[in-house]
Parts: structure tokens; C-alpha cells; sequence
């Protein structure tokens, strides 16, 4: 499957030494945003500890790095020897005979994971059917200039740099495949006209938990706000029916090979 970079909270993420490597305007309201997990609690040493994750991932599988060097405005570019010299520190990362952390990495460079950069933008539970479940959250960066995504050919095996519009044409065509969360939500992408126009949206979109429940037959992902959800087995966690969220398609169904967004039996129509 084909996925955006991610990956789990370590521990070390919610620790102090890490979190002391985050900056931006307002740390407060960035932490803020993020919802709670239903029926957990969201301390705040978690809320920061995901974005120190968000941004470690990043750069252990894509080579990203989401930071500014103490007392500099502008993200720092990986080029030339620093492009080298960053390679081998997320080499060190993944070995077992010369480990590096995250936090090291930053505090060898002084640098500072930018807390602005990370747009928070959805977030899914994986439905209660399943045997192994994931709590994800989704976040929006943009590519800092000067720098140049790679696999870390130990996490992942490939790699695309793709539009959204393109994803889900490959995807359709059974080229690629892209799981339910993933496919909805480069759905969500494409339907913006332009970066900016995004990422404003992000700045004011209201992200709540999405628990989704597996409807066998036919094989179709059901959302909080689908018709047939109440009646579905499985953990579920309604959303108020007010939410933008309610007016888009209501389940994620597998048309061919792809997953892809379809109206319920009777939510009127949504497109």
C-alpha cells in the first residue's frame, strides 16, 4: 500500500529533552487543536509529543526535516555536504551499532522542530472489526525549499511524489493501492484548487476522531454520519450532525481495486 510518511508515538517523543525542540508563534493553540481520542484524555505532554513524531517520522522515512536552526526564520535546506551529513544522521536513527535519536540530531545542529509548519488536518481510528488498530492523525507540511524527499529504504521500499488527482488515477487503474483513510483523504486534497487554498481551509477546519464500521456485504467503509452506521456492528462514536464533515459522502466503498467516496442509500445525494 502506498501511504503518506508516518508512524508511531515513541515514547522518547513525549519526553522533555525532545519537546524542548519545539518552537512556533503560539505553542498553545497548535496543541490545542488536536482532538482527543473518544473516551480517552489528551494530556499535553501527548499533544506535543505528536508533533515531535510527525516531524521525526517525516525525516527517518522521507528525509524531511521540518526545523529551523536557533535564530533563523526560514526552514533549514539540505544541500550539498549538509544534505550528506543529514543522510548519514538518518542512517544512524535505524542502526543498532551506532544509534543517533531524533532529539540528538537536533540538539547537534541546534535546531528546532517548526510547530508552524505542521498543519493539523484529520483524524482517523481504525474500526473496531479489525484486529490491528491504529489511532492516526494527519497532518499538512509543505516541502521546505532547498530540500529533497528520499526513502530511507528501511521503513519503505518506494516512494512517488504525486498530485492528488494523480494518485487516485493511478489508483483506479490499479497501478497503486491506497487503504480507505488514505484514499478519502487524497480525495479531500484534490478538491482544492491550489495549495494556499488548502491550507487555509487547514488553518479553520474542525478535526474530530472518525471511527468508521466495516459493512461486509458489499464490502464498503461506513462513516459516522452514513445512514446505515447506527445499525452497523462495531465500536462506533457519532458526530454532530451540524459538522462540515456530514455534508461530504458518508462511506468509502472498493470499486475495482480502489477505494473511493460514494454517497450512502439515503444521505440525499451527496457528492
Amino acid at each position: 500500500a502506498y501511504v503518506f510518511p508516518g508512524g508511531r508515538l515513541d515514547e522518547a517523543d513525549c519526553h522533555l529533552r525532545a519537546q524542548a525542540r519545539l518552537s512556533g508563534r503560539d505553542l498553545a493553540a497548535a496543541f490545542g487543536r488536536l482532538d482527543a481520542t473518544p473516551g480517552r484524555t489528551l494530556p499535553e505532554e501527548i499533544a506535543r509529543g505528536l508533533y515531535v513524531a510527525a516531524a521525526r517520522e517525516l525525516f527517518e522515512e522521507a528525509g524531511v526535516l521540518l526545523a529551523r536552526r536557533s535564530g533563523e526564520s526560514h526552514l533549514v535546506t539540505l544541500e550539498g555536504e549538509e544534505a550528506a551529513r543529514f543522510q548519514t544522521y538518518r542512517r544512524r536513527i535505524h542502526s543498532r551499532e551506532d544509534p543517533l535519536t531524533f532529539s540528538e540530531v537536533l540538539e547537534a545542529e541546534d535546531l528546532y522542530v517548526d510547530v508552524d509548519a505542521l498543519h493539523y488536518f484529520a483524524h482517523w481510528v481504525t474500526p473496531s472489526l479489525e484486529a490491528r488498530r491504529f489511532d492516526a492523525r494527519f497532518f499538512l507540511a509543505r516541502l521546505p525549499e532547498g530540500q529533497v524527499p528520499a526513502i530511507d529504504e528501511a521503513e519503505t521500499t518506494a516512494s512517488a511524489w504525486l498530485t492528488p488527482a494523480g494518485a487516485l488515477d493511478r489508483a483506479r487503474a490499479g497501478e497503486i493501492f491506497l487503504a480507505p483513510p488514505t484514499a478519502r483523504t487524497v480525495e479531500e486534497l484534490a478538491a482544492f484548487e491550489s495549495v494556499d487554498a488548502l491550507f487555509d481551509a487547514a488553518g479553520r477546519r474542525q478535526v474530530v476522531a472518525i471511527l468508521p464500521k466495516v459493512q461486509l456485504d458489499p464490502p464498503a467503509i461506513l462513516l459516522p454520519w452514513d445512514p446505515e452506521y447506527p445499525q452497523a456492528e462495531g465500536e462506533g462514536v457519532e458526530i454532530d450532525p451540524a459538522h462540515p464533515l456530514t455534508r461530504t459522502p458518508s462511506r468509502v466503498v472498493l470499486e475495482g481495486q480502489a477505494w473511493v467516496s460514494k454517497p450512502g442509500p439515503e444521505d440525499g445525494g451527496a457528492a
